[in-house]
């Protein structure tokens, strides 16, 4: 699956993910030549976690992530989950 950047911080109103840092024009330009909208991605952040989402293109790339699919890459992250 292709792995792309994402700021988590930069989200439109919808709770999408802008997809238009340094970081994630990068991982983008990687693959322009496959993406499509409606592309399923994971969207990661360095060293902390990823979630799988939906690449949608409305003037910029944009990534709608599915928080059901978390994965937490340090056990620091871990410690952010609530308890049960």
């Amino acid at each position: 699956m292709i792995r792309i950047y994402a700021d988590f911080n930069s989200c439109d109103e919808q709770g999408r993910v802008r997809l238009s840092t340094v970081g994630s024009l990068k991982d983008i330009d990687r693959y322009k030549e496959i993406l499509v909208d409606g592309m399923r991605v994971m969207l990661y952040t360095t060293d902390e976690f990823e979630v799988c989402g939906t690449l949608v293109f409305e003037e910029i790339w944009l990534g709608i992530p599915d928080w059901n699919t978390i994965h937490y890459l340090s056990p620091e992250g871990a410690s952010d989950l609530p308890l049960k």
